[in-house]
């Protein structure tokens, strides 16, 4: 049958004590209309779900001429006696859509024709539920009737939920970049550190051999000034000892010189008292031998002179005698001192043969 503008009084609500307005009255009957056409719809095979929070889609279907139901994605607008009924529905895969929407529109009007004379369906295909979407069930009745409040509401409690686990995830996962950030702190301050001990290590190690070095160049260093100094030395004994060896010959030269001189002084002097003694034995001698003629002579002239003749007196004859005893005194003083001359010249000799070695 048609339904026409109401014209009678405002009907009572349900305790009867307050009227209910045509607002009201056309406004049940909207959704009483939309609910019928979405029980008809899930019904059909290959819907997934009777609209959808998709905004690049819903946005264009919410834009239409037809008047929002408490139905989510069912629009009815009541024009007089005339009933235009849209619908947003959500194909399962692999279904045909156009086939899908055909039994769709099918089933709504079927439904709303039992009590509607004039029924327009128009059924859009906002999306298609394929395998690689997220895994949901398939829109129950009772879900695709659940008003649009309570399905915000449910909706809003879902992101609040999902927000709520990324923010636990990324809660999880700052704190685990946090703690691999501080164990890659920890890794390279220890490999710092490590690092900064090998240094330290090396600089010691390197320390060590410039102290070694250094003692090695100080050891040649005093080995080397011992050395010079034990050369200088051996040198400076050496030329001690040359010129104590050239002293001594010196020595030896001027004391040969001087020993050539005494020797040839004594030999000298050993031959002036040869000389000498043989001279002066010479004139003792000669004196001997003069006092012994005088003797004689007057030894003859005694014999000579005749009887009671000048005879010499006892005096004369004792001088005379004395004369001739120092004479002889005298020649033997000489004969000795000869003999010391001789003694004297054989000792010069042998000192002279001594010296030369010959």
């Amino acid at each position: 049958m048609t339904d026409a503008p109401s014209t009678t009084p405002a009907a009572t609500s349900g305790t009867g004590s307050r009227p209910v307005s045509p607002r009201s009255a056309e406004r049940a009957r909207v959704d009483a209309i939309a609910r019928a056409a979405a029980t008809a719809a899930t019904g059909v095979q290959g819907v997934h779900a009777i609209g959808t929070a998709f905004a690049r889609t819903i946005g264009s279907f919410r834009a239409g001429p037809l008047t929002t139901t408490s139905v989510p994605g069912v629009r009815v607008d009541l024009d007089g006696g005339r009933v235009a009924v849209g619908i947003g529905i959500v194909a399962a895969y692999p279904e045909p859509v156009g086939q899908v929407a055909a039994e769709v529109r099918s089933r709504v009007l079927e439904e709303l024709r039992a009590e509607q004379d004039a029924v327009s369906v128009d059924v859009q295909v906002l999306d298609v539920h394929g395998p690689f979407d997220p895994v949901e069930p398939k829109q129950t009745l009772e879900e695709a009737l659940e008003p649009a409040s309570v399905r915000a509401s449910r909706a809003a409690a879902a992101r609040a939920a999902a927000a709520a686990e990324r923010a636990r995830d990324a809660a999880a996962d700052a704190a685990a970049t946090a703690s691999d950030r501080a164990a890659d702190v920890r890794d390279r301050a220890a490999d710092v550190a490590s690092d900064t001990a090998d240094r330290a290590t090396e600089a010691v190690s390197d320390a060590a051999d410039v102290v070694a070095a250094a003692k090695d160049r100080a050891a040649d260093a005093v080995g080397d000034a011992a050395r010079a100094a034990a050369a200088q030395a051996e040198d400076v004994r050496d030329r001690a000892s040359t010129a104590a060896a050239d002293a001594a010959d010196r020595v030896a030269d001027a004391a040969d010189r001087a020993g050539d001189r005494a020797a040839d002084a004594a030999a000298r002097a050993a031959d002036a008292g040869r000389s000498a003694g043989e001279r002066a034995g010479d004139r003792v001698q000669a004196a001997a031998e003069r006092l012994d003629e005088a003797v004689q002579g007057r030894a003859d002239e005694r014999a000579t002179a005749p009887e009671g003749g000048a005879d010499a007196t006892p005096a004369e004859d004792a001088d005379l005698e004395d004369v001739a005893d120092r004479v002889h005194d005298v020649a033997a003083r000489a004969d000795a001192v000869a003999a010391e001359v001789d003694d004297l010249a054989d000792a010069v000799d042998d000192a002279e043969r001594g010296r030369t070695g010959r």
